[in-house]
């Protein structure tokens, strides 16, 4: 799975020009829904785990992670000019991807998402955490949002720099493209 990282108490960095992200969006969050109508749909919303553990019993962590559920909470317009719905929803936890605060072409990108740009053959993963850049000197490395190249291991990683180039499409995602079993 791929980690988050917003755990880490980090802030978004790189946002567009023009482009508005207030703290509340810097919560958002993506992932498949469970259940008979909601498996194959995507949500986007806050997160949240709720354990229900039994009053007064001792478990192990193996026992506490099965009484996880994890959830995620959105707002749905309602016609006519009624309030909005809110809603939650279950998800499976495996497709949880964090937003990173960059777009493209008004859509906003999540860990997971599969980009391609017309400057490199081949595709990359939109990943969190810990990169170097080929041109970095040696011994530095950046926290944050990166692309994971598939071919181009000796291309620029920093995922704010590449949504600032024209020509950066997603193209899917690893949750949903059976190529990408093994990254999940």
């Amino acid at each position: 799975m791929i980690t988050n990282g917003f755990d880490l108490g980090l802030s978004v960095y790189g946002v567009v020009k023009g482009e508005k992200m207030d703290k509340l969006e810097y919560a958002l969050y993506r992932a498949k829904g469970i259940g008979k109508t909601d498996c194959s749909k995507w949500y986007e919303g806050f997160y949240s785990m709720q354990t229900d553990f039994p009053y007064g019993k001792s478990m192990n962590a193996a026992e506490k992670e099965k009484m996880q559920k994890h959830f995620l909470s959105y707002d749905e317009v309602m016609d006519f000019g009624m309030p909005s719905l809110h809603m939650r929803v279950e998800i499976d936890p495996e497709t949880l991807g964090k937003c990173s605060g960059c777009s493209v072409e008004g859509k906003w990108i999540f860990c997971g998402d599969i980009v391609k740009t017309p400057e490199i053959e081949g595709e990359g993963i939109v990943c969190f955490g810990r990169f170097r850049n080929p041109e970095d000197s040696e011994g530095i490395y950046h926290l944050g949002f990166y692309v994971d190249w598939k071919e181009a291991k000796n291309s620029v990683k920093d995922l704010c720099y590449w949504s600032r180039k024209h020509g950066l499409c997603i193209v899917g995602n690893i949750y949903d493209d059976a190529r990408y079993e093994n990254k999940k």
